[in-house]
């Protein structure tokens, strides 16, 4: 019974120990996302709308092509002065699995690589950079404070955790988001990662809005929503299922391209060339394609049935083919808020061709299902649409992600999300390379 006490004793200091570092690092985490949020913010109104602005007089394709020449470059500058990249998809993951930390070492070098990469209009988010800039200053406190091996991973994983959740203004979706996202695929969290998760969560949510950040405001909003129907479930399952299988889809092309162009970003001056040309194309076509895809979801709801289904299904296209080629090539970002904005690009024209099938959980379906079958994270997915949409669509987003899983676990029950599926395979193919390059 004594030494049952003790124990409990143990336990419980450390588990106090590891509230008050995490509450440390979501202080950290919190002012670190404000900072890198309003960087974005800023800089993006500078460069794509006030400079325009400024330049009276100068073709209109003049400005945004500029800059995206300028910023690509001076994302390939950041690759070939640090001779790596900083960043890259999947790799904090892995490195998560393997060794139970994130690195540090290049954060400085990342960050800028990552506010180039958003700067220059490529079709990605930033909820990568995000995981590596604050998992890293979660290790990075652990290993100042001379914590053990367990408790450092513990502070990697509050360190995104803090960080999502001051993204997404609520702690137990950016815990739980962060558990399902850089944990391995089985995921089991423990009471310990709770405590660590919500302390950091609470923490950086309450740090980035005393700065004077915002969380997301709702993007998926649909008039005249007032109760789900049965008939509305059942749509959502089988548009749950289709969305699962195109993001399924689109998590093996990424693969397969950033596989291909691995040589090609090994050589930072091509692959800006690649990819800036691309960018600079695009900022001259439609401004549909660029960026994340968060800022035109108001106008692409408003627009739908003027923009018509062979307009919208091309845009969704294009912005999936445009976030592949920007993850393969000059730069770095996230591949979920381009996922959405696709994924509501295919719902609005089911619902133009079909006006049968209610615009909410046509979108609302499609991009669950997309969104989960891309990062096989289920319940948090649920949870951060939810945050998106209108509360009375919560059950159309829940069944439509259980029906995507289901058909991703049939069609591909042991791959991973995209991050670590293509970070696999691409370190598969560094390892059979290596004996044939000494």
């Amino acid at each position: 019974m004594s030494e049952s006490r003790t124990d409990s004793v143990t336990a419980a200091r450390t588990m106090v120990r590891l509230f008050g570092v995490s509450v440390l690092i979501g202080v950290a985490t919190g002012f670190a996302t404000w900072l890198f949020i309003v960087a974005d913010h800023y800089g993006v109104e500078f460069l794509w709308h006030k400079l325009p602005a400024l330049a009276d007089g100068v073709p209109a394709w003049v400005v945004p092509v500029s800059v995206v020449v300028v910023m690509t470059a001076l994302a390939a500058l950041t690759l070939a002065i640090t001779k790596t990249r900083p960043f890259d998809m999947g790799i904090a993951e892995a490195e998560f699995d393997r060794a139970g930390r994130i690195d540090y070492r290049h954060l400085v070098s990342g960050v800028v690589f990552s506010l180039t990469s958003l700067f220059s209009g490529a079709a990605i988010g930033p909820e990568a950079p995000l995981t590596d800039i604050n998992g890293g200053i979660g290790t990075f406190v652990a290993d100042r404070l001379g914590l053990p091996a367990e408790q450092v991973k513990m502070m990697a994983y509050a360190g995104v955790a803090g960080a999502f959740s001051a993204f997404f203004g609520v702690a137990p979706v950016g815990a739980l988001l962060a558990a399902e996202l850089i944990s391995p695929k089985s995921l089991s969290i423990s009471r310990t990662m709770v405590v660590v998760g919500l302390s950091s969560g609470a923490t950086g949510w309450v740090v980035y809005s005393m700065l004077g950040g915002e969380k997301l405001a709702p993007l998926l909003v649909f008039p005249g929503i007032d109760a789900v129907r049965p008939v509305d479930l059942a749509l959502a399952v089988g548009l749950g299922a289709l969305g699962g299988v195109i993001g399924l889809g689109y998590g093996g092309v990424l693969l397969k391209v950033r596989v291909r162009l691995k040589t090609l970003r090994e050589r930072p001056w091509l692959a800006a060339c690649a990819g800036g040309a691309v960018v600079a194309v695009a900022a001259v076509s439609s401004p549909f394609l660029l960026f994340s895809g968060q800022e035109q979801m108001p106008e692409l709801l408003s627009r739908a049935a003027e923009l018509g289904v062979l307009f919208l299904l091309g845009i969704g296209v294009a912005k999936l083919a445009l976030n592949i080629w920007s993850l393969s090539t000059a730069y770095f970002g996230g591949p979920i808020f381009p996922v959405i904005f696709a994924g509501t690009c295919f719902g609005l024209a089911l619902n133009v061709a079909v006006p049968g099938v209610p615009q909410a959980v046509a979108v609302l379906a499609i991009v669950t299902g997309m969104t989960v079958s891309a990062a096989v994270a289920p319940l948090s997915v649920t949870l951060f649409l939810a945050l998106l949409a209108d509360p009375a669509l919560v059950s159309v987003i829940a069944i439509a992600a259980v029906a995507s899983f289901i058909v991703r676990q049939l069609i591909a029950p042991t791959l991973p999300g995209i991050y670590r599926a293509t970070r696999a395979e691409e370190d598969k193919v560094s390892a059979k390379a290596a004996p044939s390059a000494e």
